[in-house]
């Protein structure tokens, strides 16, 4: 039946909503303000009459006198009581202000039936007619609070509304700075991807002249000269790595080991070349056992270890150290070659770029558009109470 409650609610906008409720706010500050008149007058009356049935009840005589004194002593208690009881809550009640001061005021009047209502019963055997009269000035007293009560609900429901609408137009400023924030982001994004394609371009342009070919053959070359002396010495102790790593084992040589694992390093920091003292043991191993290779493999290894000679390993070692020391000093003048300049500032130019490109991605995924969902329902649960549908 959803379809049919469209046509008793009044459909408004927000903006409608904004005027309709400033309306009334200033409706029900002049209810508010004829109530307090109307309460000023009628609440202190209300009481005076409640005052009344007290006195009323403390002077109040037996329906029917023949009842033993003992019920007599006991009547007498419980209309002490009761007016005791009463007269304390009169003098503790004023007229409310506030809702707090209403709901204290009714939390008043639940302590006071609570404490009264063993009294109150008993004495209706006695005094009924006193005792319903003192009831019924209470609930008068109550009674001229209703409107009191019904006002500050309203004003409260009122409270609600204006609540959810700043709530709303809140959202509504941060999802504006969101997207503002999003636009300047991706224009920024953009722009950076612009500088980026144009430094790419700029370092196609330095690879692709002859300079940076030059220096490209040159560096190719050095390091091409350096990767043959490393192979020359791999590929000598390439065929008795493992017969050398055997030996090393047995003869627990940590340093020869090294020859088996990686034979550059361990040639060019074996500066009294003590590689050379164990030959013999080697071969000697080879021979008696093969060295734990098969026969094919074990020859093989012995027709390279007659290689293994101080002036072959010195020549190796002085052909990669001035291979190592060549490219070591083509690294270092980089810097003084100014097409490598050129190229080494377009890299850093565009990696600063591409970082700054990041940083702004990571920055636009983080906005957070705020969603107004949430608010929306509960203000339409808020405007069910006035019959107002929002649209």
């Amino acid at each position: 039946m959803e379809w049919l409650k469209g046509f008793f609610y009044k459909k408004k906008t927000r903006e409608e909503l904004k005027r309709w409720l400033e309306e009334e706010k200033k409706l029900l500050a002049q209810k508010e303000e004829g109530l307090a008149s109307d309460l000023a007058q009628e609440f202190p009356l209300r009481v005076q009459e409640a005052r009344a049935a007290v006195a009323a009840l403390e002077t109040a005589g037996l329906v029917n006198p023949n009842i033993p004194e003992r019920a007599k002593h006991f009547m007498k208690g419980n209309k002490e009581q009761l007016a005791r009881l009463t007269q304390r809550f009169l003098d503790d009640i004023s007229i409310p202000k506030t809702r707090e001061a209403l709901s204290e005021l009714d939390e008043r009047f639940h302590e006071y039936a609570q404490g009264s209502s063993r009294p109150a019963g008993i004495l209706r055997e006695f005094v009924e007619d006193e005792v319903k009269a003192l009831r019924k000035a209470l609930a008068d007293i109550e009674q001229v609070l209703h409107d009191l009560r019904s006002l500050f609900q309203r004003k409260e429901e009122l409270h609600n509304v204006g609540e959810r609408l700043m709530q709303l137009d809140d959202v509504a400023a941060r999802r504006e700075n969101a997207i503002a924030q999003r636009v300047e982001l991706d224009a920024r994004i953009v722009e950076l991807k612009g500088k980026i394609e144009s430094a790419q371009e700029e370092r196609a342009k330095v690879v692709a002249s002859s300079a940076y070919a030059k220096v490209k053959e040159d560096i190719l070359g050095i390091v091409r000269e350096r990767q043959l002396a490393q192979d020359e010495i791999a590929g000598l102790f390439a065929p008795i790595a493992d017969v050398i790593q055997k030996f090393a084992h047995e003869q627990a040589i940590e340093k020869i080991d090294e020859y088996a694992k990686n034979p550059v390093q361990a040639l060019i920091h074996d500066y009294d070349l003590s590689i050379l003292k164990h030959i013999a043991g080697i071969q000697a191993l080879l021979r008696e056992e093969g060295g734990g290779h098969r026969p094919e493999r074990a020859q093989k290894a012995l027709k390279v270890l007659p290689l293994v000679t101080k002036e072959n390993l010195s020549r190796m070692i002085h052909r990669y150290a001035n291979a190592r020391k060549k490219e070591s000093q083509v690294q270092q003048g980089m810097g003084d070659v100014p097409v490598m300049r050129e190229f080494e500032a377009v890299v850093a130019r565009q990696k600063e770029l591409e970082r700054a490109r990041v940083q702004f991605e990571e920055a636009r995924a983080k906005v957070h558009e705020p969603d107004e969902g949430e608010i929306v329902k509960e203000l339409s649960c808020v405007l069910a109470k006035f019959k107002i549908q929002l649209v």
